[in-house]
Order: structure tokens, then C-alpha cells, then sequence
């Protein structure tokens, strides 16, 4: 058995933000442009800390398959997380 690097294989070297352009087409949404953003400084694990999604989930969602998912939700996640939006309630205010 031979050991080492697969001949002919390279690695995917794409950074989030370029696989998100691809998956999703520009102008991209400001919130996958900060997830994306975030994942290719801090890595998926890092994401996964910040806004409390799976690496898996957040994978999925930077390349556009996150299918049957609650896609508003992980926006919600991202917009209060990474941009500091609030959100108004009756009862608690901002």
C-alpha cells in the first residue's frame, strides 16, 4: 500500500466568500457575505461558536444547500451575531 498524497488530487483552496459567490451569484446578501467572511477568517468552528449553527449547517448555507432549513432563522442568527442588528419586542423593547 502506498502512502502519501493521492496523485493527480488537489485540494479545494477556494475561500468561503468565493464559494458563496458561486453558489448564490453577486451581488451576495450582506449577512452571507459576513458568514462567509467569518469562516474564512475564524473557520467553520469558529462560525459554528459565533452563531450557534453546526460547521455542517453553516457550510450548507455558505454553498447554497441548505435545502429544507430554516434559512430566516440562520439570517436572524448572522444579522444579530456578526451585525449588530436588533430587533424591536413589545414587551422587552430593542
Amino acid at each position: 500500500m502506498n502512502r502519501g498524497p493521492i496523485a493527480g488530487f488537489k485540494p479545494d483552496t477556494k475561500s468561503f466568500v468565493d464559494k458563496a459567490i458561486e453558489a448564490w451569484g453577486e451581488p451576495l446578501a450582506d449577512w452571507i457575505v459576513e458568514l462567509a467572511r467569518l469562516a474564512d477568517a475564524e473557520g467553520l468552528g469558529g462560525c459554528s461558536t459565533r452563531i450557534n449553527y453546526s460547521r455542517s449547517a453553516i457550510s450548507n448555507v455558505i454553498n447554497n444547500k441548505y435545502g429544507n432549513g430554516d434559512i430566516g432563522r440562520v439570517e436572524a442568527m448572522v444579522r444579530g451575531a456578526l451585525l449588530a442588528e436588533t430587533v424591536s419586542c413589545p414587551v422587552l423593547g430593542d
